[in-house]
């Protein structure tokens, strides 16, 4: 259901004087301590449901930047530490199957951890350059959850974007855009470094690194072309479970305008330019995810609606077999999944149970699971105020680690059984506001013009009289499906909300 949602914070003048902070009253926060506060985001748990890890956003006042670094929580324990250090941002980490190796995405020169040992030889950098080449920024790193330096993996001369492992662990495919071409090479030299808008843009290609191969020597390898059209810019990507194949969304280019242009493609990795179409509605089909066996592919599609940016998107399934000797072009030729299902929804993983997706429920967001036989959508999480999101699940499925957050906690990552859902907090980043004097949450509604229902997000001070006037500041986010939710959070579209609020 497709609603305009507003967003609405009562605060009084920020003029008014307030008493200083002592240990017996509730402290007002400054702006600089409601920036410095600590997020955490992108939970992913191991294999074998011993660990999770996620990322832990602080505020570099020295450097004037955010910084990312990946942590790492016990699962039994509860014992967390930090895994990557140093003054470049550490990417979301994906486990690989065997869980011997975390990957993520990071700028990082020499080493992951601080401080970098003293090292003479050259650099891959260096020698990507001695041989005609310059290394990207952008390069995904290995570390073991063991601790220890991390390594570079890649030797990419552009930056790297998504990754995703291959289900036997072999193989890590990514998207970057190809190398420079002579042509704007020669260019940039006889002219400057200059851009022609709505042409000199890069296509994301899919590229594949053999990590078997590269772990044996605890080196940087190069990395295959897999997708060589260039008409094609990849926008997501999935492995098949018998990491022979990879499901892949594209688009003609990257410019906006061609987002309603997503197709869905097929490749084997082991033929060269075996790329064929398999999923070509009108509308963007996007977010390939493969059944267990194979034989499926789950996948995200406006069904050929006018009007997607505000649509319901749906999961359909098609035949692998079956499109991949004609493409399906029409949504009579795929089986939708959620038809019943009034929200907007992709999907995310494909288990035993059925598929799972994300989606949101008037001013709050759960996980949910469809029966790809019978349709049958169950909702897994709760209670109903939680806003919960980024889930991620063991190799049996039978335990998950996600973040979630509601009125009177922030962002924290939890672990549960799938089933029974019990969560259980692994951090406690809301003890960063305790003792602050913190606003309350509530739920109002109207009646629009044509009579629908709107929901808003009323934020109140803690000392807030029914009885008294207050001056109102009404924030209206975008979207158009987007909604404001009723969660604890530092700031709100760049707003220090409760900062705000604390001042009466």
């Amino acid at each position: 259901m497709n609603r305009v949602h507003l967003f609405a914070i009562s605060l009084a003048s920020a003029l008014l004087a307030f008493a200083p902070f002592s240990a017996q009253a509730p402290h007002t926060p400054t702006i600089d301590e409601s920036i410095g506060l600590a997020s955490v985001g992108f939970p992913r748990i191991s294999p074998d449901g011993r660990f999770v890890a996620y990322r832990v956003r602080q505020a570099d006042w020295k450097e004037n930047a955010w910084v990312v670094q990946i942590w790492l929580a016990n699962v039994s324990s509860g014992s967390r530490f930090q895994l990557t250090r140093g003054k470049k941002s550490a990417g979301p980490a994906e486990w690989s199957p065997d869980g011997r190796w975390i990957a993520f995405v990071t700028q990082r020169e020499s080493s992951a951890i601080e401080p970098p040992p003293e090292k003479k030889e050259e650099t891959p950098a260096k020698e990507a350059e001695a041989s005609g080449g310059k290394l990207a920024e952008s390069q995904i790193w290995l570390i073991s959850p063991d601790g220890g330096e991390a390594w570079q993996l890649t030797k990419s001369e552009t930056d790297i974007g998504a990754f995703r492992w291959s289900k036997d662990g072999k193989w890590l495919a990514f998207t970057a855009s190809p190398p420079e071409s002579k042509s704007r090479k020669e260019r940039k030299e006889k002219y400057g470094d200059y851009q022609v808008y709505e042409k000199d843009y890069d296509q994301n290609q899919l590229w594949l690194v053999d990590v078997s191969a590269a772990t044996a020597t605890m080196l940087p390898a190069a990395a295959k072309q897999i997708t060589t059209d260039q008409s094609l810019n990849v926008v997501s990507f999935a492995w098949s479970p018998d990491s022979t194949r990879i499901a892949f969304a594209a688009t003609r280019n990257p410019l906006l305008a061609f987002r309603s242009e997503v197709d869905i493609y097929l490749l084997d990795r082991s033929q060269e330019n075996a790329v064929r179409k398999i999923v070509a509605l009108e509308g963007p089909d996007s977010s390939p995810v493969f059944s267990p066996d194979g034989r499926r592919l789950a996948f995200s599609t406006s069904l050929a609606q006018p009007g997607f940016y505000y649509a319901n998107g749906h999961i359909a399934v098609v035949d692998v077999a079956t499109v991949a000797s004609r493409p399906a072009a029409t949504p009579a030729e795929v089986r939708d999944l959620t038809a019943k299902f009034d929200e907007d929804v992709s999907p995310e993983m494909w288990g035993p149970e059925g598929i799972y997706f994300g989606a949101l429920q008037r001013t709050n967001s759960h996980l949910f699971l469809v029966d790809p036989e019978t349709l049958a959508v169950k909702r897994l999480t709760g209670p109903d105020t939680f806003f919960l999101g980024d889930a991620s699940f063991t190799r049996d499925f039978k335990t998950m680690a996600f973040v979630a957050a509601d009125a009177t906690h922030m962002d924290e990552v939890y672990v549960t059984q799938v089933t029974p859902f019990s969560p259980r907090k692994l951090t406690d980043m809301t003890a960063q506001v305790s003792g602050w004097r913190l606003g309350t949450v509530e739920l109002v509604s109207w009646k629009s013009q044509d009579g629908v229902t709107i929901e808003g997000v009323l934020h109140k001070p803690a000392d807030y009289d029914a009885g008294r006037k207050y001056p109102l500041l009404v924030l209206i986010h975008g979207g158009p499906t987007g909604i404001s939710w009723p969660t604890l959070s530092p700031e709100e579209y760049a707003y220090p909300v409760q900062m705000f609020l604390a001042k009466g």
